[in-house]
């Protein structure tokens, strides 16, 4: 598949992803109803990101090294993880009495939440921090960092600090996405340079 092909997708799947985490902040502020179908679209958020961080590290690996590999590996395992977190919070959480979901947090899964949520916060600062040898966008990627960093922390914020983590995340993973659109755009047009006419 063309290196301009897998920018393009996965810059479409960060735009995607920063449109799920605007309409999930916008359920949390009560903007939105919290219907069925917007509830079954939160856990999408974390599983689109994750094809944007394929890009991004794809497009930016050659300048990150080891640093940026691992934190490309905990940031995805913490957002593979993240998403399931989401489908408890929404699917299983949302129907169960306050002192059972009490009860279940106190117990192995809320442990499993904060490993997980701590996994996440660890690659999304070592990846972020590898970017910055990169030409990937700074302000893009602290916007990245800041949101998901915050997202990460939830259980410990106020729910000011995760509305401002789910906006800040979208706006970083909007702005990468379309980074790597343009990316799509530079290499095919290089591609058609180089080629035979």
């Amino acid at each position: 598949m063309a290196t301009s092909l897998v920018y393009r997708i996965t810059g479409v799947f960060g735009v995607l992803s920063a449109f799920v985490l605007i309409v999930n902040a916008f359920r949390r502020l009560e903007v939105i109803s919290p219907s069925g179908l917007v509830r079954g679209l939160s856990p999408l958020a974390e599983a689109f990101g994750l094809l944007l961080l394929v890009g991004v590290y794809l497009r930016h690996a050659p300048r990150i090294g080891r640093l940026g590999l691992a934190g490309f590996a905990l940031n995805a395992i913490g957002l593979a993880g993240v998403a399931g977190i989401e489908y408890i919070l929404n699917f299983v959480y949302s129907v169960l009495p306050r002192a059972q979901v009490a009860a279940l947090q106190d117990g192995s899964a809320g442990t499993a939440i904060v490993v997980t949520s701590m996994v996440f916060l660890a690659g999304v600062v070592l990846f972020g921090l590898s970017l910055v040898r990169s030409d990937a966008p700074n302000a893009a990627v602290a916007l990245y960092v800041l949101g998901c960093g915050l997202i990460a922390l939830r259980g410990v914020l106020p729910e000011a600090g995760l509305q401002v983590g789910l906006l800040a995340a979208a706006a970083g993973s909007a702005w990468l996405g379309l980074s790597l659109f343009r990316e799509a755009g530079r290499t095919a047009a290089d591609r058609s340079r180089v080629l035979p006419a």
